[in-house]
């Protein structure tokens, strides 16, 4: 539903009645339309239409969807309603955030603090939008605050161990991350940075803390994706083809799963015509994914059949002009005559 609408309040009384009967029937019809999350919360809003919570949860549904316009509306909305919870400044900075208007986001945040001081809630989200905006003096000040606040807050303790990430103390980074899953033992974000983190370092422990993340959530694809590519790369293939699988039975369309394990097949198991199924699994989700056609063609060379290698550089070629391994392996064919 629109909200920029305004509705008539203008109705006749004789009918009022028979009007909102269409309505309801109208709002039913719209609302089989629609994701079931949304269809839910209009039906929620329509039954309760001053709960402000409600318009709060609908204002970040459409936050997470790309509809600004219709995020400000509820949570402004929300506002008029019931100005007593900082959660609806926080949001309100949200919206004002993705709409690119990041002075009037850090403008309700200073609000906030000051209408709600002893709440650690809006301290932590303006040290979040430092983090973001990259000024990391700002967000150690503010993360700093929350902690003198709440000493046990774990997202005070993540919000600092991304910060010192990204400024590279990843020592102390992996500390904080570590205090905040201890402090929240469903703390997903947490546990896939650590998972990373590890990753990174081909360190074993990476593998738990992505088990962790599905733990709490088993249908996440950045976590399988996570621990499928650290098994990959360190030698556990049959657990990576395990959880790519259960990728694509999640999302059958997600195009790298099913290139990574072409990859796979082509590099590691050396086996060349299950790598090409994959790889043609991928392009024809993708006809322009060039790094698949290139390596359904290095296959091809790879099993000998210089042909259809040569036929799909070129095409590489044609996608991505001067593409250096197209050219390489070209000059490669060239040079062996084949």
């Amino acid at each position: 539903m629109n909200t920029a609408f305004k509705y008539s309040l203008i109705i006749a009384f004789a009918f009022s009645f028979a009007i909102l009967g269409c309505k309801n029937k109208n709002n039913q019809a719209l609302n089989q339309n629609l994701p079931s999350e949304l269809a839910a919360l209009n039906k929620q809003i329509q039954d309760d239409p001053k709960n402000a919570d409600l318009l709060d949860a609908r204002s970040k549904y459409y936050l997470n969807h790309d509809k600004w316009n219709e995020a400000l509306a509820d949570i402004n909305k929300a506002m008029q309603l019931d100005a007593s919870k900082s959660q609806y400044y926080c949001t309100l900075s949200d919206v004002y955030l993705m709409m690119k208007k990041p002075s009037r986001a850090q403008d309700i945040l200073l609000k906030a603090m000051k209408t709600f001081p002893d709440d650690p809630i809006p301290v932590l989200k303006i040290s979040k939008f430092f983090l973001i905006i990259k000024d990391y003096k700002k967000c150690f000040e503010y993360v700093t605050k929350a902690h003198q606040m709440d000493k046990n807050n774990p997202e005070a303790f993540f919000i600092q161990g991304f910060a010192l990430m990204e400024t590279g103390d990843t020592v102390k980074a992996v500390e904080n991350y570590k205090s905040a899953v201890e402090l929240n033992q469903n703390y997903f974000e947490a546990f896939m940075q650590l998972g990373d983190m590890y990753a990174i370092k081909k360190d074993k422990l990476a593998g738990g803390y992505y088990d962790n993340a599905l733990r709490i959530n088993p249908k996440s694809i950045e976590a399988l994706y996570g621990k499928a590519l650290f098994c990959q790369e360190n030698g556990m293939y049959d657990k990576a083809t395990d959880n790519y699988n259960r990728i694509i039975a999640i999302d059958p369309n997600y195009k790298v799963a099913y290139y990574n394990l072409g990859y796979l097949n082509m590099v590691y198991l050396k086996k060349y015509n299950v790598a090409v199924e994959f790889f043609e699994k991928a392009i024809n989700l993708d006809p322009k994914y060039y790094e698949a056609i290139y390596n359904r063609g290095f296959s091809y060379e790879l099993m000998g059949n210089a042909v259809k290698a040569r036929a799909d550089y070129q095409k590489v070629l044609e996608i991505q002009v001067n593409y250096p391994k197209a050219i390489e392996a070209l000059n490669r064919l060239d040079k062996a005559g084949v």
